[in-house]
């Protein structure tokens, strides 16, 4: 199969990140644009690349969607980027308040291209399958100098060189020292002071979301003040530890309405909603449906317990 046949193939199926280390295929180098904008306002929209959105300068926000319908805004600001994974639901807005320089990059995962296959790079860095496992479907990440360099120098290899001798091994080079940078980022961002206490509260509050949960609870388990775990779960998490948890139930929530027969006030009991009616109120703030509109509504549409999410063509 050409290049031209398998770039049309993929951008049409696209695998995510996780498929792609299963696979061991290839990154191919899609597209790379930057835009400097004073204000800017994206539909939602998804597409088969895998997609990083580095701020260069000043601040944007990027709402993403998880195929459930709940949402979660996401705020860079200069030196950060996101790693969205293929078929996430995504938009960009920029206020007039803070212009932003926004460098954007998309790669297409193929089985055979001028660059290192990423099941064996991960398979070599355990950092890098960290990061790759923690992508679902997105991570936001603090750069400091590495990332934005490894960006750069792979555009530059592609606009200027392309096509000439030694092209296809530098590309390979590049991609290697792009992915082991985004490692090394991640890496820094779990080494941090307080990501372990955040860890382990995440753990807790997933096998126990479904019984009353508070701060207080969680905090006595990790070991700290819940002062201070609220704290780091702004910092780490970009939300609170009470959002946290009300989003996890939601999620849950969301998949039995679409996935089960189940009744409503049974799917309210078991993801930890004190009644039906608190339970209607939470997922109508956040989806916009009642549980009832979103089963009829979303139900002819579930995906089934382990079927990837994914877009018709043309859709992204």
């Amino acid at each position: 199969m050409s290049m031209q046949a398998q770039v049309a193939h993929i951008a049409k199926s696209g695998a995510t990140l996780a498929e792609t280390v299963r696979q061991n295929n290839r990154p191919h180098l899609h597209s790379f644009y930057g835009h400097t904008l004073d204000t800017y306002d994206m539909a939602y929209h998804a597409h088969a690349a895998v997609e990083i959105m580095y701020a260069v300068s000043g601040r944007c926000q990027i709402p993403v969607r998880t195929r459930t319908g709940l949402e979660r805004e996401l705020t860079l600001r200069e030196g950060q980027f996101v790693l969205l994974d293929a078929w996430t639901e995504h938009r960009l807005i920029i206020t007039p308040d803070h212009p932003c320089r926004l460098y954007m990059l998309e790669m297409l995962m193929l089985p055979d291209d001028g660059a290192p296959r990423l099941g064996t790079l991960a398979a070599a860095c355990p950092p890098l399958l960290a990061l790759i496992a923690q992508c679902r479907p997105w991570i936001k990440l603090d750069d400091h100098g590495s990332v934005i360099q490894a960006i750069s120098l792979l555009q530059n290899e592609r606009e200027r060189y392309a096509g000439q001798p030694g092209h296809p091994a530098m590309m390979e080079a590049l991609f290697t020292q792009f992915f082991i940078e985004l490692a090394r980022s991640g890496e820094w961002e779990r080494q941090r002071s307080g990501y372990g206490h955040v860890q382990k509260a995440i753990r807790i509050i997933q096998t126990s979301f479904d019984r009353p949960l508070t701060a207080a609870a969680v905090a006595t388990q990790v070991g700290i003040h819940p002062a201070h775990l609220e704290r780091l779960f702004r910092h780490h998490q970009g939300q609170t530890l009470h959002d946290f948890v009300n989003r996890l139930r939601l999620e849950k929530a969301c998949l039995l309405l679409l996935n089960s027969s189940l009744a409503v006030i049974d799917i309210a009991v078991s993801t930890g909603f004190n009644s039906r009616q608190n339970f209607t109120r939470a997922f109508r703030l956040a989806i916009g449906l009642t549980p009832r509109d979103y089963r009829i509504r979303r139900g002819s549409l579930a995906i089934l317990p382990g079927e990837r999410e994914g877009l018709p063509p043309g859709s992204g």
